[in-house]
C-alpha cells in the first residue's frame, strides 16, 4: 500500500424537508415520518494511510469537541470512531489508516453532522479495502446501531424515512432544490428536544410529485419544543421568509432552518443579505442534490 495514498468524501447535511411524529413506542423511542435530502455542503471525511488508526479534527467547528471526543482509541466518545471500529470488525479488516473529520457545519445543529459523518467513514473505509456494501454482514442492523439517522446518510439519496429510522423509501423524482441554511450558532440538544415531544401523534402522510406543493403543506413538529430552548429559530425563520423564501422550516430537531427559494440566485442573494445583517449567524446558500454518494 502506498504511504502517500488520500481518500476524501463529502459529509453532507441531512435535511428533513418535513418531520413527523407517529409514535412512541414502549422503549421510549419516537417514530417519525420524514423526507430527507442532502445538501451540497457538509463536513469532510479524508483517509490516509497509517500504521495505526489515528482521528484528526479540524476545520471551522473543531472547538465544539471534547478531549474525549477526539480519542480514536477504546472509549469510544466520537461516532466516528464507533462507526470505523464496528465496520472494521464486521469485515475483519485492520483500520490502517489516520481519519481527518474538516468540521465544516455547527454541532447540535438538527443537520445530521454526526450521523453523516460516520456513515461517510464507513462509505470511505468500504472503499479504501474496496469492498461493496452489500458483502457487509447486518450492515442496515450496524448503521441503525449508530444512531437512527446513520442507515439514511448512509444511503445518501432524497428518502422517506419512517420508525426509528429503520424504514426507508428511495424518492427518485425530488427535484433539486435551492436552499438556505442558518444556525443561529446556538446549540439545540436532540436529547432535551424530544424530551419535550407530547402526543397527539400523527399519521404517515403519503406525498408524491409534484413535491414542493407537498413539502409545503407539511411541518416540522419538533419546532415547538425546540423554541422552548433556542427562541431565535423564530427570528431566523422571519429573516428567511423577509429574504423571499416560499417555504421556511426548522431542519431536524434544530436550531438550524433552511428556506426554500425560486431559484440558485434567489438563494445566494439572500444567504449574502443575512449574513450581512446577521455576521453572528452561520448562513450558506445551497442546492439540496438529487444524491450525495458520489462525492
Amino acid at each position: 500500500m502506498s504511504g502517500d495514498r488520500t481518500l476524501s468524501v463529502l459529509a453532507p447535511a441531512k435535511i428533513n424537508l418535513y418531520l413527523h411524529m407517529t409514535g412512541r413506542r414502549d422503549d421510549g423511542y419516537h417514530t417519525l415520518d420524514s423526507l430527507v435530502c442532502f445538501a451540497d455542503v457538509g463536513d469532510v471525511i479524508t483517509l490516509r494511510a497509517a500504521d495505526q488508526f489515528l482521528l484528526h479534527i479540524d476545520g471551522p467547528f473543531a472547538d465544539g469537541f471534547a478531549t474525549a471526543e477526539r480519542d480514536a482509541g477504546p472509549s469510544f466518545k466520537n461516532i466516528v470512531v464507533r462507526a470505523a471500529h464496528m465496520v472494521a470488525q464486521a469485515v475483519n479488516r485492520e483500520l490502517n489508516c489516520a481519519v481527518t473529520l474538516t468540521k465544516n457545519l455547527p454541532l447540535a445543529a438538527g443537520l445530521g453532522g454526526g450521523s453523516a459523518d460516520a456513515a461517510a467513514v464507513i462509505r470511505t473505509l468500504l472503499r479504501w479495502w474496496g469492498i461493496e456494501a452489500d458483502a457487509v454482514p447486518n450492515l442496515p442492523a450496524l448503521l441503525l446501531k449508530l444512531g437512527a439517522d446513520v442507515p439514511v446518510c448512509f444511503g445518501g439519496q432524497p428518502t422517506v424515512m419512517r420508525g426509528i429510522g429503520e424504514i426507508l423509501q428511495p424518492v427518485a423524482d425530488l427535484p433539486p432544490l435551492y436552499a438556505v441554511l442558518i444556525n443561529p450558532r446556538l446549540d439545540c440538544a436532540t436529547a432535551q428536544v424530544f424530551a419535550r415531544v407530547r402526543p397527539p401523534f400523527r399519521d404517515d402522510v403519503d406525498g408524491g410529485a409534484p413535491w414542493v406543493p407537498f413539502v409545503q403543506a407539511q411541518g416540522n413538529d419538533l419546532m415547538r419544543p425546540a423554541v422552548e430552548i433556542v427562541p431565535e429559530i423564530e427570528q431566523v425563520l422571519q429573516s428567511l421568509t423577509q429574504a423571499g423564501s416560499f417555504c421556511a422550516r426548522m431542519c431536524g430537531s434544530g436550531a438550524t432552518c433552511f428556506g426554500l427559494f425560486a431559484t440558485q440566485d434567489a438563494a445566494e442573494q439572500a444567504a449574502q443579505m443575512i449574513a450581512a445583517h446577521k455576521p453572528g449567524w452561520w448562513v450558506v446558500g445551497t442546492v439540496l442534490a438529487a444524491d450525495s454518494t458520489h462525492g
